[in-house]
């Protein structure tokens, strides 16, 4: 009478494996013993153990049951997720796009979380004019998050565009600093909202009105509430309305110091207090540089590096030595992003090659995109479409800022320098392509080196959209770089 629920229980892998198990017990059981008596005995245990199991078991399969049921209905656990989200209102639709964020990749199926990417992208795109600045600034936090804003250029720039139109004082500062970091963790090119962050950004800066005020106040005292960054580390201000006196070295502060620096408007009497409070602070504390995530320490490394032109104070020596050690320590845990960027700020600070780039060399080799990736390919660890245009600049910005770190370092390392080489052959836009021209032929590259890139680098400058944008006596003299032995300028461009 029992057999129907034995079968019921075979048809689930661990109750199979149980039954086997039990069996063999029983088996053995049977084997050991003599009689009837111990026969009956020993079945009946090995039932016994069965329906012990099967009693266990049965919320363990109703929930994993469930949790099947809730990923096959879509991302978000809504029923599919990529196609409800073509009737989603702006505000659920930024909701949408949290869950996604939140929930992640992990355990889950790549082509249905692509896909409800691309469908929140697309909406996004759509509904972009009746997008508020709230939303807006939601739905790129969750992009970013999840690691597709520049996937999906078109959404991006509409989303931007709603915050250029609406965004004049409508978000918090702690906010606008995350939307600059979101962007430039992504090396997006978002030129149209630079005037954006220049009116913005001012805002964050410690005691001014907008950030020591009320409700701003308290969640910067308590690390900016539920705006959290991509790395669980939010950015907020410090007025000194929270209690506290004045930034402590933190990666929050640390963060802020490098978007005022780098995007803000504020003039350099202003951003001269704001650089000597933050060193001043970490360098009275010794574990502030060591309690550092790798966000923070790179985001240190760049203020130092800008403080001289943006501030008029060089930094701290032993500042530089601190950062530096401490970037070096943290080489084999360095994605493509963060090392390229220590590499261009110690070359900037001075820092001496055998202490800084002889470590971060197989990282920076590892992990870069050096040369242009395959459509299709992986750059960075993400997976791009085989779509042609921009898509195929994917790891350019990477690879600028090694070729410029070897310039700095005065470093002429042939297999780097080769493998960032293979760019000019690309069609970048004409000042990237100067700029990347001009540091590879200051660490050797040249018609001796590579004859075949050197042809191509003295025809691209023969056009006169490349001479009208960066302008005749640069492009002589990256002729002059380029050129055949024994040629002179002319000749050469």
């Amino acid at each position: 009478g029992s057999r129907p629920t034995c079968q019921a229980e075979l048809e689930h892998p661990p109750r199979q494996l149980a039954v086997s198990l039990c069996s063999a017990m029983a088996v053995a059981t049977i084997a050991a013993s003599s009689g009837t008596a111990a026969l009956v005995a020993g079945l009946r245990r090995a039932a016994g153990g069965l329906r012990a199991f099967a009693a266990t078991t049965s919320s363990t399969s109703s929930s994993s049951s469930s949790a099947r049921t809730a990923w096959r209905s879509g991302p978000g656990g809504t029923s599919r997720a990529s196609q409800s989200a073509y009737e989603k209102s702006p505000s659920a639709l930024a909701a949408m796009a949290r869950r996604l964020a939140r929930q992640g990749s992990v355990g889950q199926d790549p082509f249905e979380i692509e896909k409800a990417w691309s469908a929140v992208a697309f909406q996004a795109q759509g509904l972009a004019d009746e997008l508020s600045a709230k939303e807006a600034y939601e739905l790129l936090r969750s992009l970013s998050a999840g690691g597709v804003l520049t996937k999906y250029e078109g959404a991006c720039s509409a989303l931007l565009g709603t915050l250029r139109k609406r965004g004049e004082g409508q978000l918090k500062p702690r906010n606008v600093i995350n939307i600059w970091a979101a962007l430039d963790r992504a090396d997006a090119q978002a030129s149209e909202v630079d005037a954006f962050f220049l009116r913005e950004l001012p805002r964050a800066l410690p005691g001014s009105a907008s950030s020591s005020s009320g409700r701003g106040a308290r969640e910067a005292s308590d690390g900016g509430g539920g705006d959290d960054d991509e790395q669980g580390e939010g950015i907020g201000e410090q007025p000194a309305a929270a209690g506290r006196s004045g930034p402590r070295g933190t990666g929050k502060d640390w963060r802020r110091t490098l978007a005022l620096l780098e995007a803000s408007g504020c003039p350099q009497l202003e951003l001269r207090e704001v650089w000597v409070g933050i060193e001043v602070a970490t360098l009275a504390d010794s574990a502030a540089v060591k309690s550092l995530s790798i966000n923070g320490l790179v985001a240190a490394l760049r203020s130092a590096a800008l403080a001289s032109g943006r501030t008029g104070t060089p930094p701290s020596p032993e500042l530089v030595q601190r950062l530096c050690r401490r970037a070096t320590a943290q080489a084999r845990w360095l994605d493509g992003w963060a090392a390229s960027h220590i590499a261009l700020a110690s070359a900037s600070l001075g820092a001496l090659p055998r202490e800084v780039y002889d470590p971060l060399r197989q990282a920076l080799l590892d992990r870069c995109a050096l040369g242009p990736s395959k459509p299709g390919s992986k750059v960075g660890g993400k997976q791009f479409a085989k779509t042609p245009g921009r898509l195929e600049l994917h790891g350019l910005a990477e690879a600028e800022r090694v070729a410029a770190a070897l310039a700095g370092f005065d470093v002429h390392d042939a297999e780097v320098r080769d493998r960032i080489a293979a760019w000019l052959s690309v069609p970048l836009p004409p000042k990237r392509f100067a700029n990347l021209a001009r540091d590879l032929a200051a660490i050797g590259l040249s018609d001796t080196s590579s004859p075949h890139l050197a042809r191509h680098v003295r025809a691209r400058l023969r056009s006169s959209e490349l001479r009208a944008e960066v302008g005749a006596e640069e492009s002589q003299a990256l002729a002059r770089s380029y050129a055949r032995p024994g040629e002179d300028e002319e000749d050469g461009s």
